[in-house]
Formats: C-alpha cells, sequence, structure tokens
C-alpha cells in the first residue's frame, strides 16, 4: 500500500517504517516558503505584546518539527508538538505529545494554550469535528487557531467537480478526505470561533502549459487556504 493511501492513525501507527521518511522530510508550502513563522509571530504579539516570544504554541501535526525548530530559532520558547507519532528530527525542539486527532483529547488542560497551529493536517483527519472541539477546549479565551489545507474554492476544483465530480487534490488516490465548503466550515469552527482573516500560499494554475504563468494568492488561484481564528471569550464548551 502507497504511505499516501494510509488513513487512521492506527493504520500508520502500524506502518511507521514506510512512513517515518516522508513525515521527516516532508513539509507543507507554508513552511517551505517561510511563510508560516511570520504569521505566527504576528499573532503571538497581538496575544502579549510585551513578551510575544513566551507565549504557549502547540503544533498539531508537526511531522518533522521544521516549523518547530524555525520558531525556536526565532525566540519562542514555550513549543508543544503534536501527532500521532514522534517524527521529530530534533527531539529537544519542543516538548512532545503522542496524539490522535480524530478520538483522543489533546493532552492539554482546559483554557491552557495561547495558540494552536495546524498547517495541512485538518484534510486528513476522520473525524474534524472532534479535532475543533478539543482545540476549542485547550485554547484560552481569544487564543489563537491557525489551520491550513487544500483551497477547494480554486478555479481548476470548480472546473474539476463540474466535470467529472472530483477535485485534483481529493480523488480516491490520496487520503485528503475533510473537505470545508463554506456552509460546513462555519458550521464546525464558528461555533467557537471568530474567523480573523483569510490567506493563501502562492497562486497556480496546474493544467498543461498554464502552469508556466504566475497566478495571484487568492481564492480562485491559491493552492491552499489558511484560516486564522480567535477563540469566543464566551465558549460554551469549556
Amino acid at each position: 500500500m502507497k504511505a499516501h493511501m494510509f488513513f487512521s492513525a492506527t493504520e500508520k501507527r502500524a506502518a511507521l517504517k514506510e512512513l517515518t521518511p516522508m513525515f521527516q522530510e516532508h513539509d507543507s508550502l507554508w513552511v517551505r516558503l517561510g511563510k508560516a513563522r511570520p504569521l505566527i509571530e504576528e499573532y503571538a504579539a497581538r496575544l502579549n505584546p510585551a513578551d510575544p516570544k513566551s507565549v504557549s504554541i502547540a503544533d498539531c501535526g508537526c511531522s518533522g518539527g521544521t516549523l518547530l525548530e524555525q520558531l525556536k530559532a526565532a525566540g519562542f520558547t514555550n513549543l508543544h508538538g503534536v501527532d500521532f507519532e514522534n517524527f521529530l528530527r530534533n527531539k529537544e525542539v519542543a516538548t512532545f505529545h503522542r496524539t490522535d486527532f480524530n478520538f483522543e483529547p489533546l493532552p492539554f488542560p482546559d483554557a491552557s494554550l495561547d495558540m494552536v497551529v495546524s498547517i495541512e493536517t485538518v484534510e486528513h483527519l476522520e473525524n474534524p469535528m472532534h479535532f475543533e472541539r478539543e482545540v476549542a477546549r485547550v485554547l484560552k479565551p481569544n487564543g489563537i487557531f491557525i489551520f491550513s489545507m487544500p483551497n477547494i474554492f480554486h478555479i481548476w476544483n470548480r472546473i474539476g467537480f463540474l466535470r467529472t465530480g472530483d477535485m485534483f487534490r481529493y480523488h480516491e488516490h490520496n487520503d485528503h478526505f475533510a473537505v470545508m465548503p463554506r456552509g460546513v466550515f462555519k458550521k464546525i469552527f464558528l461555533r467557537d470561533f471568530t474567523l480573523l482573516e483569510t490567506r493563501f500560499d502562492i497562486g497556480e494554475l496546474p493544467y498543461r502549459f498554464f502552469g508556466k504563468f504566475t497566478y495571484p494568492a487568492n481564492e480562485l488561484f491559491g493552492r491552499s487556504i489558511c484560516r486564522i481564528l480567535e477563540k469566543k471569550p464566551e465558549n460554551r464548551r469549556v
């Protein structure tokens, strides 16, 4: 079975020898292009203007730990890595927590974290609603949740869905299956959070010679979408 066809954390844990190189070596564009760290720094400064590098941050879906390494190098001191197994190349870069995001609670007390980051992870989850509830539980009131996933609003996804019923980053040969159209996103995430802003990583049109051109990083051409959310202070789940 190909590595990208393992779905549940149980299946992945049974295939660690095959999966470890992929998790240690692969990083999302948000991380590789250096866009995730400045975004986190920006919102850390909003959370604690006097000492932004002390905010507590959990990277959920940390894989090999590249983002955590970037944050540690930038001076952040309260870092946590969370994933279904420990793939960190540098085991000292953060405190690691082993968790299945689909069914297990996040290993933090209620209202204990300033920020949760999850880059290109939600689309892999069997149970994104459970993950959202747990993020809301562990964040402090007005805490920040930053997460990215494939941009289903991309023009090529819209055309592809009309033609075939599939989208180019959601098909039967990968493990992307949590899809967030606008209404589903609102129902799941805006019960506990306020949407502060939306950003996109790069613009692309992955079709033949059209791929040679430059496109804006917006809703119609952005490869991935990143949403920045703030936990509602009156959150009723905590």
